[in-house]
Order: structure tokens, then C-alpha cells, then sequence
């Protein structure tokens, strides 16, 4: 990109990141963070761990890395992505990565 463009891409994206991205980030962490205090159990649907659980991981951990999620802002969620990193089936997923890769490192 041109030099001179670029304070103008940087000034448009900052205002779509403000404006629109974290807004809605805080509207959907909000939403999960009121589906696990009504479902009647640690998981999403309750007691049982389900697919939906599991398909949560991933976008969990991308939210743990990029909207810096602590104990004090969101402590649902954060105790729920900490229940679903202690699955076993995570954890023989981490180490079969780890044996493929090298390392497990999660990344955005």
C-alpha cells in the first residue's frame, strides 16, 4: 500500500474496529455470558457436555486471545472455557497435535 494511503486505511479501520467490531464483540460475550448463568448446569445445554460445547471451543479461544477476557468482566465464560480445556478429549486433541506439529500453539 502507498505510503500516503495508509494513515487513511489505518484511520477507516480504527473507526469500523471502535464503531462496529467491538460493540458487537461486547453484545455477543454478553449473550454467552447469559446462556451459561440460565442453562442449569456448567455446559451450554445443561450437565452434559454436547456438540455445541465443543464447537465453542474455538471461538472461545480466539476471544481469550484477541478480547483479553479476565475473571472480572466475564467470569462465566472464562470458568467455562477453562471447564472445556480440561475435557479429556481436549486435552488427547492437544497432545496428538502436539506430537503432529511440534508444539500447540492457539492463533487467530
Amino acid at each position: 500500500m502507498p505510503f500516503f494511503i495508509k494513515p487513511i486505511t489505518s484511520r477507516v479501520a480504527g473507526g469500523m474496529e471502535d464503531s462496529f467490531i467491538q460493540p458487537n464483540i461486547k453484545m455477543h460475550l454478553e449473550y454467552i455470558q447469559s446462556m451459561l448463568k440460565s442453562s442449569g448446569g456448567p455446559f451450554l445445554c445443561g450437565s452434559q457436555l454436547t456438540t455445541a460445547d465443543i464447537l465453542m471451543t474455538f471461538p472461545l479461544q480466539g476471544l481469550m486471545l484477541r478480547a483479553g477476557l479476565s475473571k472480572e468482566n466475564y467470569p462465566e465464560i472464562v470458568a467455562y472455557h477453562d471447564l472445556l480445556m480440561e475435557q479429556p478429549g481436549w486435552k488427547r486433541s492437544v497432545v496428538k497435535i502436539t506430537e503432529l506439529d511440534g508444539e500447540y500453539k492457539p492463533m487467530l
